[in-house]
Formats: C-alpha cells, sequence, structure tokens
C-alpha cells in the first residue's frame, strides 16, 4: 500500500509540474504518466525543451520503439503545441530537473510494485491455506495477503457455496 500510496503522489506532482513547464502536453498525452508520456519528458521536459529539439528529434519519443515512423505525427503536434504553449517559462531549468528525477521515481516505483505484486500472487498460488479467503469475490489478491499475513486467517474460514 505505501509503494501505491507513493506512485500515486509521484504521479499527482508530475501532473503539477506538468501544468507549469508545459499545459498543452496533456492535449497530446491524455494521461502524462503512462509509458511513453514519461519518456517524452524525461527527454523533453518542457515545452521549451520540445520546441528546441524540434519534430526530427521527437519521433522516437512518440512513438512505440518499434515504430519510430508513427511517432511523427505526435511529435508534430507535440512540437506545434509546444512552439504556441502558455508556459510561463519560469524556473524552467529547476522544475525540468525536478520532472525528470520525478519521472524516474514514478517508474522505479511502479517496477518496484510489479515485482511484489507477482511475488505476492505468486505466494498465494503456493498457500493451499488461501483458498477460503479467495472464493469471497470482494477480496481481491491484497486483501488476501494482508489478512493471511497480519491475523493468520486461513482455510478455517468457510466460505458457503453458491
Amino acid at each position: 500500500m505505501q509503494l501505491s500510496d507513493e506512485a500515486a503522489a509521484y504521479q499527482n506532482e508530475i501532473q503539477a509540474l506538468v501544468v507549469v513547464l508545459f499545459p498543452e502536453f496533456t492535449q497530446v498525452f491524455a494521461d502524462p504518466c503512462l509509458p511513453t508520456a514519461l519518456g517524452v519528458l524525461k527527454a523533453f521536459p518542457s515545452a521549451q525543451a520540445v520546441a528546441e529539439a524540434g519534430v526530427e528529434a521527437s519521433p522516437s519519443c512518440c512513438g512505440h520503439r518499434s515504430q519510430r515512423t508513427n511517432g511523427r505525427p505526435t511529435a508534430q503536434k507535440l512540437v506545434a503545441f509546444a512552439k504556441q504553449s502558455a508556459s510561463s517559462g519560469r524556473a524552467v531549468g529547476g522544475r525540468s530537473v525536478s520532472l525528470r528525477i520525478l519521472c524516474d521515481q514514478l517508474e522505479h516505483t511502479q517496477a518496484n510494485l510489479a515485482r511484489l505484486e507477482a511475488e505476492i500472487e505468486q505466494l498465494l498460488t503456493n498457500d493451499p491455506q488461501v483458498k477460503g479467503l479467495q472464493q469471497i469475490p470482494e477480496f481481491g489478491s491484497k486483501t488476501v495477503a494482508v489478512l493471511r499475513a497480519e491475523l493468520g486467517i486461513s482455510s478455517v474460514l468457510r466460505v458457503p457455496m453458491k
């Protein structure tokens, strides 16, 4: 839960910085915290950086790695918005560094969260005593894991079959 909370906090901070550094960014990438958008923000963290880089430097960041040419239309839109951006331009350097750091932290936290969730799933799969808890539709794997770990609840909890 702590990692999920940290990821949400990083996402909120990223969105707040994007509003200041490149308010139009979300017209191209609806969610600035998705992988492709994070890649663009790490490479070009402000409207100024996108405008200076131009379309030729941007396509590889704006599409799937295997589809470089498909990123060109996205890069063109992004550069056009960047050139007309309402960004204040204040403290761009410091805010850009902060945005890059937050993007790295979000990616790192998400990777750790994915590893932890995979480990929980594996532990639950190998624990025969959680079968009763898993039959309760309202209980997801995290809830089952917490109940099993913290309270020691096991298959002694009988769930009536429908």
